[in-house]
């Protein structure tokens, strides 16, 4: 997502859905679900910048999908969400969605990750020229063909040397803005060490991994 305004321009890149704050427990998949966004921008007043790591909660992307909605249906006029990450005092991501007579205004405030500073965006659209960053926000919530918690097993030998018909958990989805337009699940599992029982990881691609057991409970999708 790209915004030039003001001779400042800014992207916002999703890099990952995976849970926030899991529990230590017999599995590595508990907590809220969050997206992790990464973005960079070019300030006149800021300078430059890249910011990493940075999340927001399913329930929240939720809420903005659905008043951003309402806004483009006329339901209402204004609408305007806070996001905020664990127990933050100020938002690090303000969206507000409003109409200008026949037009979309989107008023966008993102921390510089440094500083008390923030990176503004103040744009007028289209209706037509909206559609376009409409549907990217509407991949914040995608659903994937796995999702986090999933039981998998791998179909295919990898070349890291994990063979085919190892069962793990999908612990995080690394979404396409990270990996040019496609999409790759961390498989976890146990492995038995000298000391026990221990948890790795691997990365695979969709057709590397079929479902032998769905999650209950998961995030729905908002239209």
């Amino acid at each position: 997502m790209y915004f030039h305004c003001n001779d400042t321009t800014l992207g916002i890149y999703r890099h990952s859905f995976h849970f926030y704050d899991p529990e230590k427990g017999p599995l590595p998949v508990s907590g809220d679900w969050i997206l992790e966004l990464y973005y960079n921008f070019d300030d006149p007043d800021i300078g430059w910048g890249s910011v990493g790591s940075e999340f927001i909660h399913w329930k929240d992307i939720a809420e903005w999908l659905q008043g951003m909605e309402k806004v483009e249906q006329g339901k209402i006029d204004r609408f305007e969400k806070s996001f905020y990450q664990g127990n933050a005092q100020n938002y690090f991501l303000k969206l507000t969605l409003e109409t200008v007579d026949d037009k979309l205004r989107l008023l966008l405030s993102i921390s510089d990750g440094l500083t008390d500073e923030y990176i503004n965006i103040d744009q007028l659209f289209s209706k037509k020229e909206w559609e376009k960053y409409s549907n990217e926000f509407r991949t914040w919530n995608e659903i994937f063909p796995y999702q986090l918690g999933d039981h998998v097993r791998t179909i295919k030998d990898k070349k890291n040397g994990v063979k085919a018909g190892k069962v793990g958990i999908v612990s995080e989805i690394l979404a396409d803005d990270y990996l040019n337009w496609s999409v790759a699940y961390d498989i976890r599992y146990q492995e038995q060490g000298w000391n026990g029982p221990y948890w790795t990881g691997i990365i695979c691609d969709p057709d590397e991994i079929e479902l032998v057991e769905r999650v209950q409970g998961g995030p729905v999708r908002v239209h």
